[in-house]
């Protein structure tokens, strides 16, 4: 249920924002906490304007960034102001009997944590990921369709439509910013730090995962660390919650 609140608030905002990456993962096997996160970019714009797409490398947790306010200065050239949130990605959190929670791949110590999948985590099935939409001529619908005999249902097609299943801080971060962005249409005069602190406050606490131990020798994740506030490090302010970012 917690899972189709978020489409459903991304659906709210998908014609005036844009949240992409250049850092989607296939089904192999992670190496545990090692993935070098995209820096993500969604763009509050007026509908009958294009948001820009570009997504960049970096090292550590995803970084959620929410541009508006977008002025044009003398030459012509978009400036905005901006908010950054950093990011770590849950599994299928909700799947019965999934308790790990920390997504196999993401990095911790951000401020909050939002679904970014985790291909056989739960089910031992790609449906562990995030659904996404794509359209099927994409190179990533192409890339990604000759495997359903190997990973059945990795994507699926009605008309001209695609869906895919996929993992990563990749789907992780744009969960955050667009949440951000539902929060900056019902307080358009809200700025950068305000924006952050509701980002943060919407949020639904979790817990540490119980007996955690590394997934492996290159798991540098040793230990997660407090919960007495609700604020742990694997997690941050806890899982990203659109319905309570639209409530305040």
């Amino acid at each position: 249920m917690k899972r189709m609140m978020y489409l459903f608030a991304l659906m709210a905002v998908a014609a005036t924002v844009s949240a992409c990456d250049d850092g989607t993962t296939t089904p192999t096997a992670p190496t545990p906490g090692a993935e070098a996160p995209p820096t993500y970019t969604a763009a509050l714009l007026p509908s009958n304007e294009v948001p820009p797409v570009n997504g960049s490398e970096a090292g550590g947790s995803a970084t959620a960034t929410l541009a508006f306010n977008l002025t044009k200065d003398a030459g012509g050239a978009v400036t905005a102001a901006t908010l950054d949130v950093t990011v770590n990605a849950t599994g299928p959190v909700g799947f019965p009997g999934y308790t790990t929670n920390i997504a196999s791949y993401s990095s911790v110590g951000g401020d909050l944590a939002a679904p970014g999948g985790d291909y056989f985590a739960a089910s031992n099935t790609v449906q562990d990921a995030v659904l996404a939409a794509t359209p099927i001529g994409g190179a990533l619908f192409r890339s990604l369709d000759p495997l359903n005999p190997v990973f059945p249902g990795i994507t699926a097609a009605a008309g001209t439509a695609g869906y895919i299943w996929l993992n990563g801080t990749s789907m992780a971060a744009p969960h955050v910013a667009g949440v951000a962005a539902l929060i900056k249409q019902l307080h358009p005069n809200w700025n950068g730090s305000a924006l952050a602190s509701a980002v943060r406050r919407a949020t639904t606490p979790m817990s540490c995962p119980a007996d955690w131990q590394p997934l492996g020798p290159d798991d540098e994740r040793l230990r997660c660390f407090g919960g007495s506030d609700g604020h742990t490090s694997f997690f941050g302010a806890g899982l990203v919650d659109a319905a309570a970012a639209t409530a305040r």
